[in-house]
């Protein structure tokens, strides 16, 4: 295995292979999860009994979830029906193509982040689009018709937000020639909730993506939401057959999703590890050519020595992401246990390696 396979986080035992360590000895930093995972209630045996069942409650939960905080008169339109439960964004990510190419068959160009997940470039390149890659928002007024546009906000792995303002012309654009904004939103939890796309959300050109596995630490359930215009969302509701999310999912999700005390909880403590963690990596990668960057679930350096420090963290079972270009490292967040392992090992590497 090279380390250009290593696409994203969350492969720990190809990486455990690669170094011969066993899984249990790893601290696995490679992935946005957060490490304070929400309580998993006493799930009702029927959950588990029964085909899964439509839940509308499930959609109202998300719905007012989703929309807390953000004050528009655009959200008095915004209901339980612009949003559907899906298996995971990954899920959703890879039947966009389809369905849009069902939707407008004369669409050729997507323009997907040069740095992000790269399960969006994959998915559209393997429908036969063509991809550009950007580092700035495209310039609306240079799109050609058709085209699709991925944003990914806040980014994933550089934090960078988009503001609303710049995704507003962007979108108008995009209705001008017949073209679509997917917005992978799975980093929003932990961001001031007035930059979500949602206020947009009546728009027929736009898909915002949801994800619970990152704040609410439940990546395993694989639970996420599409919330879109009604005409999207039965039409994925089609695409995705009669079962896309499994009982005691549904369950879990409606009541972490209505539980505000253990959500404030949770902002406040992974805004604590976060701080903690920016804290120590600015003991290390103080120089001028190291950049921090990040959200509260996940802070990203750049420095010229990526790949090395890589190796050197791994040979101490300590799992972080390799950027794309190798250009730099993603830490995601520890626990207190977790940092202080993660200090010894750098602190081993200042000692014994001389690079910081």
């Amino acid at each position: 295995m090279t380390y250009s396979t290593v696409e994203h986080g969350g492969q720990l035992n190809k990486v455990a292979d690669r170094f011969n360590i066993p899984v249990q000895k790893w601290l696995d930093l490679s992935t946005g999860i957060a490490p304070f995972t929400y309580p998993i209630p006493t799930i009702p045996l029927t959950y588990w009994q029964q085909l899964p069942q439509p839940c509308s409650a499930l959609g109202q939960a998300a719905a007012h979830y989703y929309t807390q905080g953000l004050v528009t008169q655009n959200l008095t339109k915004v209901c339980a029906k612009n949003f559907l439960a899906s298996h995971g964004s990954q899920h959703v990510i890879q039947h966009l193509p389809i369905l849009w190419r069902q939707h407008n068959p004369h669409s050729q160009s997507v323009f997907v982040p040069a740095s992000g997940y790269t399960e969006h470039k994959k998915s559209w390149a393997a429908a036969g689009f063509n991809i550009t890659h950007y580092t700035q928002l495209p310039n609306p007024s240079k799109l050609p018709m058709n085209s699709v546009v991925v944003l990914i906000n806040p980014n994933n792995p550089t934090g960078q937000l988009t503001a609303l303002e710049h995704i507003h012309t962007l979108l108008a654009a995009l209705e001008k020639k017949q073209g679509l904004l997917v917005v992978d939103e799975a980093f929003m939890d932990t961001v001031h909730p007035s930059q979500s796309a949602l206020t947009l959300i009546n728009s027929p050109a736009v898909i915002i993506l949801k994800s619970m596995g990152k704040f609410f630490g439940l990546a395993g359930m694989r639970l996420g939401f599409v919330a879109a215009h009604h005409y999207w969302v039965n039409k994925l509701h089609s695409l995705l057959g009669p079962w896309p999310v499994n009982g005691p999912a549904q369950y879990v999700g409606l009541v972490a999703l209505k539980d505000q005390h253990w959500q404030a909880q949770q902002y406040q403590k992974l805004h604590q590890q976060a701080t903690q963690l920016e804290h120590l990596l600015s003991r290390y990668f103080n120089e001028s050519h190291n950049t921090i960057t990040g959200t509260l679930l996940f802070k990203s350096v750049s420095t010229p020595y990526a790949t090395h420090l890589f190796e050197q963290l791994c040979l101490q079972g300590i799992y972080v992401r390799l950027l794309d270009d190798e250009s730099g490292l993603r830490f995601g967040l520890p626990n207190d246990k977790g940092l202080v392992r993660f200090s010894h090992a750098l602190e081993h590497l200042r000692i014994n390696d001389c690079l910081f």
